[in-house]
């Protein structure tokens, strides 16, 4: 594409058309998605327990009156409220004892109940993105990246208000589960921006550890940003902060991206099913999985297991998850590159050993301060796996099938959602049946079995028919600088 205009237009036109400001968009519109994906973790529990405490309370307090104001004696009970039931016990009927009793028995069952309610809400979001991301993966294919990430961004600025103004379960559902779309759009276009912009295996790896770096600071972030906030200002300031910058990314995708530029002509890729059968695929979204459904176990569970057992204060909620997010950003930033000296099996068989011992070690825990390493190393485990499998899909697409990425990251993003969903959605169920302590020992048993199918991609075989492609798409690329041209531009009109 010829550069025209006077020089401000020139240089809009340079930066829109370098790698480096690609990659930034990128990274940022991760940041946010997974800021937003963890801010709700120590604020959610808390705010629906709170809710359902103070329906309780309420009622306690309804037939506190009214019994008071039988027995003529208000402010004596009032100041005996700590132990009601053995106040009644004295001045009423066995009864009416009975009943302040199951009444106070109901606030702490509460705690239980709410880890099934906020299981089903956070796999909301997991459940929808499931079942969007074979057709945004379709999308980014045909059309490119540009409109589904900028629809994305759209879809988390709702969200991010849905959250804000909500007040009952229901919305806060919703806000959860439309985020799911906004995160499949991002993920999967932004994913295949870099793979499509990147060329080189190495190149490739290193950018998109970059780029997972916005991931692991929106989690870094976004558990202890919660936390703190919901505690010193409420609910709602966190969520208009997040719709601020989500504001800015849609400009900012704008300017970069033009989502309203067409494609000329649509790209034909491998199909879904081609690639589903594919063992090497299928083996890495497997690997891809495992950590990510023990990291939505904790999130759903580990909250109102520490307010049962050690009555952590409100902050304390979002910093026990801090040690993950410096552990993610470690294994991004780093394993890109190191996983293709060492082997990208051996470094997903190693996150995949960190993961189950760390499982099991959680529930040994008897302070907060017990669980930063367990933590630490959990979520360096997640880094390593994305910073190892995330290139090497795209190898595999490269080398097995047809150079079109959209569908490979939507399989990508299947398995995060899928992992979530389970982890949400059956940890919070389970956890009723079993205990924190043995739901945790089956997660780290399920990653130590998965350990073996982890060497047959040490070496995956190419299809003969893409040797040809491959040497001829790296001699058409060998002249591009990092200020060159994005794939965008072979196929959208100028």
């Amino acid at each position: 594409m010829e550069l025209n205009g006077g020089g401000g237009s020139s240089f809009s036109q340079r930066c829109r058309q370098s790698r480096t400001v690609g990659l930034s968009v990128v990274f940022l519109a991760l940041f946010l998605d997974n800021l937003l994906l963890t801010v709700v973790v120590p604020i959610i529990p808390e705010f629906l327990y709170a809710i359902e405490r103070d329906k309780l309370s309420a009622e306690l307090q309804q037939d506190l009156d009214l019994l008071a104001e039988e027995a003529g004696a208000l402010a004596w009970l009032n100041a005996t409220l700590i132990h009601p039931a053995e106040v009644y016990s004295k001045h009423f009927n066995v009864s009416e004892a009975d009943n302040i009793t199951n009444m106070l028995d109901g606030v702490a069952a509460t705690y239980l109940n709410e880890n099934s309610k906020v299981g089903w809400l956070f796999s909301s979001k997991a459940f929808v993105q499931l079942a969007v991301n074979p057709l945004v993966g379709t999308l980014v294919n045909r059309y490119g990246y540009s409109l589904p990430m900028f629809s994305g961004c759209i879809v988390m600025l709702l969200s991010s208000l849905l959250y804000a103004f909500g007040e009952n379960y229901v919305v806060l559902v919703i806000a959860r589960a439309i985020q799911g779309i906004g995160s499949s759009c991002t993920s999967v276009g932004g994913l295949s921006l870099l793979a499509e912009t990147y060329h080189e295996d190495k190149d490739r790896s290193r950018a998109m550890g970059i780029a997972l770096g916005g991931t692991a600071l929106g989690v870094l972030v976004g558990y202890p940003f919660g936390g703190a906030m919901y505690q010193f200002v409420g609910k709602m300031v966190p969520f208009l902060i997040i719709a601020l910058l989500c504001i800015f990314e849609g400009v900012l995708q704008l300017w970069f991206c033009q989502p309203w530029i067409k494609s000329k002509s649509a790209m034909t890729g491998s199909p879904l099913h081609e690639l589903l059968m594919d063992p090497y695929i299928i083996i890495a979204s497997g690997a891809i999985l495992l950590p990510e459904m023990a990291m939505a176990m904790l999130e759903a569970t580990l909250p109102l297991w520490l307010i049962q057992t050690m009555q952590p204060a409100q902050w304390q909620l979002g910093t026990v998850f801090l040690p993950d997010s410096l552990g993610y950003w470690i294994g991004c930033n780093v394993f890109g590159v190191v996983s293709l000296k060492l082997g990208r099996w051996l470094v997903t068989a190693c996150a995949l050993v960190f993961t189950g011992i760390c499982v099991i070690c959680i529930p040994l825990a008897t302070q907060i301060t017990h669980l930063i390493t367990p933590h630490l190393f959990l979520g360096l485990a997640i880094g390593m796996v994305d910073a190892a499998l995330m290139p090497l899909l795209a190898l595999l697409v490269e080398t097995r099938h047809v150079s079109v990425y959209g569908t490979v990251y939507a399989i990508e993003q299947v398995s995060v959602s899928l992992g979530f969903a389970l982890g949400s959605s059956v940890g919070g169920q389970m956890v009723e049946f079993v205990g924190f302590a043995w739901l945790m020992r089956g997660m780290g048993i399920a990653c130590f079995l998965f350990l073996p199918l982890c060497y047959f991609l040490r070496k995956s075989p190419f299809r003969e028919e893409n040797k040809s492609i491959l040497l001829n798409e790296s001699e058409r690329h060998s002249s591009y600088t990092d200020n060159a041209t994005f794939s965008y531009q072979q196929f959208h009109d100028e």
